[in-house]
């Protein structure tokens, strides 16, 4: 969200996100008197559409705890932008071939073989990602977490975790990547709980 100020461009759904803070902060403040529900557009290109939500007026939408506003930013936009998190993060190969919306992953699933194989130990890794990976443990042992085409497992597992408690049920898949990250941080029975139940 940082970037997407500083440069000017984001996604649709890291624009829907900045807009609805814009429009809470106008709420709060009482330079507007109603709220608005932030639609991501059917297109990548387009910009989020601001539909005013009926008879919510300040009153209703902030409660009698100061600041407290109703959340009118869609799931489906901080679902799009924790997917966009996951990859910018994720610590291993992706295939951008799984990310297709005709497999049903919607731009989530390209890493799990990549991270399954480094779990087990299968990993076949060329002399570019050989050299990534060393950087990367210099760097992880002197106590920085991220790396230049390494990733960031801890932040890849934060979005990972946030997917499984918005989607986890429609979109199992974010389960099994989860599972595949905590096993790779050693963590196995969390991982067999995920697996179970994206296996049930």
């Amino acid at each position: 969200l940082n970037s997407a100020l500083t440069r000017k461009k984001a996604s649709p759904a890291a624009l829907a996100i900045i807009y609805s803070y814009v429009m809470r902060a106008l709420l709060i403040s009482g330079h507007v008197d109603f709220a608005v529900r932030m639609q991501l557009p059917a297109s990548p290109s387009a910009l989020p559409v601001a539909e005013v939500l009926p008879l919510r007026r300040r009153e209703v939408v902030i409660s009698a705890e100061e600041g407290v506003v109703l959340n009118t930013c869609t799931s489906e936009a901080l679902v799009q932008l924790l997917r966009h998190l996951k990859r910018c993060y994720w610590p291993h190969r992706w295939d951008t071939g799984l990310d297709s919306p005709s497999h049903g992953v919607h731009g989530s699933g390209g890493g799990f073989l990549a991270a399954a194989e480094a779990a087990l130990g299968q990993a076949e890794l060329d002399a570019f990602t050989l050299a990534v990976s060393r950087t990367a443990a210099h760097r992880l042992d002197r106590g920085i977490w991220t790396s230049s085409g390494a990733g960031d497992i801890r932040r890849a597992r934060a979005a990972c975790e946030r997917l499984v408690l918005l989607v986890g049920e429609e979109c199992p898949q974010e389960r099994r990547d989860l599972a595949a990250l905590l096993v790779i941080t050693g963590e196995l029975g969390w991982a067999k709980i995920e697996l179970e139940t994206y296996f049930a």
